[in-house]
């Protein structure tokens, strides 16, 4: 059977978010809030720029967030909820998701996810991540 979301594709596929490029953003911030700079908004509006390329829409009705709390440069940390539906359509249930972005030296990156597998979701979930992100 033929999930709903399985028929979706990453809208923004061909534009890539650069990991190096957003592990080195989160230093430099988190550097600047450590040291008392003035200029932690510019760093902060670098990062946001960045993630707007984050998936969102079908079935991720509240956007993918980035945790910059939590996120270390090896290991970054995003938080997403899922709106399953049914067959029809309809919406049915919501599932809670963290997936966690590790590099690898063989193979780029890893990406890890926790929450409930309704419907198989986790795979589709780690496959948008790849899509999204350049290691």
């Amino acid at each position: 059977m033929t999930s709903v979301f399985e028929i979706h594709h990453y809208e923004n596929a061909t534009k890539r978010i650069s990991l190096a490029g957003l592990a080195a953003n989160l230093v430099v911030y988190k550097s600047a809030i450590k040291n008392g700079k003035p200029n932690v908004s510019t760093f902060e509006a670098e990062i946001k720029k960045m993630l707007e390329l984050l998936p969102h829409g079908n079935g991720i009705d509240n956007g993918t967030k980035f945790d910059i709390e939590k996120s270390e440069p090896d290991r970054l940390i995003f938080t997403l909820d899922f709106h399953h539906t049914d067959d029809v359509g309809n919406y049915i249930k919501w599932t809670s998701h963290v997936i966690t972005i590790i590099p690898s030296f063989r193979f780029g990156f890893i990406a890890e996810i926790t929450g409930e597998d309704f419907n198989e979701i986790k795979e589709y979930l780690i496959d948008l991540m790849y899509e999204v992100f350049e290691s």
